[in-house]
């Protein structure tokens, strides 16, 4: 089946607003329209919702551990989040108040990631509640330096440098590549995902993706 782009961002979106707003029974009904609107406004900002990271994205700080986390993880620098919603480049996490420090300790481990490269992640605790009323909601973002092309997802110059920094990483691991469609269909494209797209590439750029990562496995050094 052809993978419909615009079908599973639609989907995504919905089930990420069920997720966040349906348990905001305790709230009034002025501040889960707050909390609604905000959200509404967020999503409209952040791009779409996304299962799963590329395994070359700066949010995926920890390369050592790409085999095992393809999301932001407290096991891979990002303490104390949960409950968490994905976006294009970034993220909604809502801990709960008394396991967080009332999400400081999401803050203060987001502020010790390392920048590299200059991509530098933040975090900041929103205005309105969101999944639970005993959760504090934090926005995590990446701060690195693309511009969405005509069709609106990460260009292939934007990609280039992490796909290859990627494989270096792997490379200085002693670990050993999938084959390219394991790759293709489990870390290199993100999901949702097609054969070739995905809500953060088009088409031509996956067939690129797919052309150096073959170059990569063929050259033996991974």
């Amino acid at each position: 089946m052809a993978f419909r782009a615009n079908e599973a961002a639609m989907e995504n979106r919905k089930s990420a607003e069920r997720y966040l707003l349906s348990n905001l029974k305790e709230l009034s009904t002025q501040e889960r329209d707050a909390s609604r609107k905000y959200l509404s406004d967020l999503m409209d900002k952040m791009g779409p919702v996304i299962d799963t990271y590329p395994v070359w994205h700066p949010l995926l700080v920890d390369k050592s551990r790409w085999t095992f986390y393809r999301t932001p993880n407290p096991q891979n620098g990002y303490s104390k989040i949960d409950h968490n919603v994905y976006f294009r480049n970034g993220f909604i996490t809502c801990p709960y108040n008394a396991a967080s420090n009332h999400g400081q300790d999401v803050i203060d481990a987001v502020e010790a990631l390392p920048v590299i490269n200059g991509i530098k992640i933040t975090a900041k605790k929103l205005p309105v509640t969101l999944y639970n009323s005993d959760t504090t909601a934090i926005l995590v973002e990446c701060g690195w330096d693309y511009s969405l092309d005509q069709e609106g997802n990460i260009p292939w110059e934007s990609i280039a440098p992490l796909l290859l920094e990627t494989a270096l990483n792997i490379h200085k691991q002693g670990m050993k590549s999938f084959s390219i469609e394991e790759m293709m269909d489990d870390y290199l494209l993100g999901r949702p995902c097609g054969k070739r797209s995905s809500l953060f590439i088009g088409q031509d750029t996956g067939l690129r993706i797919n052309k150096m990562w073959k170059m990569i496995i063929e050259s033996q050094m991974i």
